[in-house]
């Protein structure tokens, strides 16, 4: 009987060469793996030929009516690789190609045969068997006969593992545009928390319906890496896994992982993904308002007449993955409280009360719509189901409803909004240490105690000094004074709005030298106002 599958072995290695990648194992390492493999050779067959990728086109990873159907490929994938591994098998992918043509599969084979053996045996008895087209119902049905073996060629050989073995707690999982990227360098900075990269991670974003062995380990050996009796997360950041069924779905088969979901507002959602994907988006001047309503209205359509609303009901109705969702808004406004409700979420201790959260990667490209207001009130009805969404996600997590929200506030709207807001509450105190002379280049003069003090004090109170240059014609004054705005507010909305309020103020208690005398309304025609940058005390 040996000499019969030696022969038959022969055989095989003549008529289905693969271009010399088959075949180079000796026939004694081979002997127990064929056995094996024989031997239950239907149990094999019937845990093989499934699909081993993803093939639907690019753009389709994000239309939603495809969802269900990915959610499903990847879990039969996941339970045929689990009942290979309870047969005593290891699962592989094959990859064939035949001129223009390729194939990829599964391929389950005894956990006794090794790579080698999985290129010289294994892969040609599941091969000629799909040629057959035997196995059951999923097995994959090879587009080519017994002529065309000879001239296959073995392109991928790889070992897969499960999902269910992957290590992972948590996920940041988007949306990208919505201060994602914070939120990942402040998780980041925590002691007990760390990440599968240092930068955005697409390891996970990938066609493969199973992960690979080698992915697997290197999650497990990223884990190994912690401190002993150290309690600690590993997490993985990537702001796009929101709008990818295939992925969600894997995060779904991971034990206990938990997931992140930040969003904002849909209209400046649908402004990043215009900058990014039209080059209309970066004209000057900006592209008509009817381009920007057919590219959204299309993406609806593709989207199941949503952006995320429909993502987010699957994340909280089917996958049923333990999530929260925040609002940017909740960032801006208590940023300190929100970190803190998303490490009790994860199950860490608060971050120390001295870490400061910074703000990261803020966007400022705008394409227009802030200054088309007809084109906004169009787009927020558009996006309506996503503004419900917002909402009820918001509330389910247990977050406050804020004025942003609840008023589908634009990120823009909303970041002038809040500096005004922030300047007129403490409209005294930032008025009091503002509008005091300071040298061309932005320094106090020497002697100056009163300035530096009041720069000082600004900074105690949450502020930021700038430097400003200020010219009015009629007047003939011009010169440079130092502008206190509370932290929130941008160059513009100092320039704008701050230093407007400071100059027409005559509150001035701790007697600054001022060179610019009070103004009326009307003297602001004349006056030209420049923001040149921030100011700090020397040592400071």
């Amino acid at each position: 009987m040996l000499l019969i599958r030696a022969c038959v072995f022969v055989q095989l290695c003549v008529i289905f060469a693969f271009n010399g990648h088959f075949c180079h194992g000796s026939r004694q390492s081979g002997e127990a793996c064929e056995s094996t493999m024989n031997t239950n050779l239907q149990t094999w067959l019937d845990l093989s030929g499934g699909p081993s990728r993803y093939n639907r086109p690019d753009w389709s990873d994000a239309e939603w009516r495809n969802v269900m159907d990915d959610y499903q490929i990847r879990k039969q994938s996941e339970g045929v690789a689990i009942g290979c591994q309870i047969a005593g098998g290891r699962m592989w992918e094959i990859g064939l190609t035949l001129g223009a043509t390729k194939a990829n599969f599964t391929v389950c084979a005894p956990a006794i045969c090794n790579h080698s053996e999985a290129s010289d045996i294994v892969a040609y008895a599941f091969v000629k068997n799909a040629v057959a087209k035997q196995g059951t119902s999923h097995y994959r049905q090879l587009p080519w006969t017994q002529e065309d073996l000879p001239h296959v060629t073995l392109t991928t050989l790889e070992e897969l593992g499960t999902w269910s073995s992957i290590p992972l707690d948590f996920a940041l999982i988007g949306i990208h545009g919505c201060g994602t990227t914070s939120m990942f360098r402040n998780l980041l900075q925590h002691p007990q928390i760390d990440f599968t990269s240092v930068t955005e991670d697409y390891d996970i974003w990938d066609r493969n319906l199973l992960p690979s062995v080698a992915y697997v380990e290197s999650m497990k050996k990223r884990r190994e890496a912690f401190p002993a009796g150290q309690h600690m997360l590993l997490g993985q950041d990537n702001p796009h896994i929101w709008k990818l069924p295939l992925v969600m779905s894997a995060l779904d088969m991971i034990p206990g992982v938990k997931v992140i979901m930040l969003l904002c507002d849909p209209v400046r959602i649908f402004e990043k993904f215009w900058w990014h994907t039209s080059a209309e988006a970066k004209i000057d001047p900006p592209a008509p308002a009817t381009a920007w309503w057919k590219l959204a209205r299309q993406i609806l359509k593709d989207r199941g007449g949503a952006l995320f609303a429909n993502e987010v009901s699957w994340l909280r109705n089917v996958a049923k993955i333990d999530s929260i969702v925040a609002h940017i808004s909740h960032f801006r406004e208590h940023p300190r409280e929100t970190y803190q409700r998303l490490t009790s979420f994860l199950g860490v201790e608060e971050f120390p009360p001295e870490h400061v959260f910074r703000k990261f990667n803020t966007w400022d490209r705008r394409v227009g719509f802030c200054q088309n207001h007809t084109m906004i009130r169009r787009m927020r009805r558009l996006f309506d189901a996503d503004y419900r969404t917002i909402v009820t996600a918001v509330s389910w997590s247990g977050w406050p409803i804020t004025r942003e929200i609840s008023s589908r506030i634009l990120q823009c709207e909303a970041t002038k909004w809040e500096c005004g807001a922030a300047f007129m509450d403490q409209f005294l105190d930032f008025n009091a240490v503002s509008g005091g002379l300071v040298t061309s280049a932005g320094a106090v003069a020497l002697g100056d105690s009163r300035q530096e003090a009041a720069i000082a004090e600004c900074d105690s109170m949450g502020g930021v000094a700038w430097h400003v240059k200020f010219q009015h014609a009629s007047m003939g004054k011009e010169g440079d004074v130092s502008i206190c705005a509370p932290a929130i507010c941008d160059e513009v909305q100092v320039r704008d709005g701050v230093s407007h309020h400071v100059f027409k103020s005559q509150h001035n208690p701790r007697g600054l030298d001022r060179p610019l005398p009070v103004l009326l309304l009307e003297d602001f025609t004349d006056l030209i106002v420049e923001v040149k940058s921030k100011m700090h005390l020397p040592g400071g």
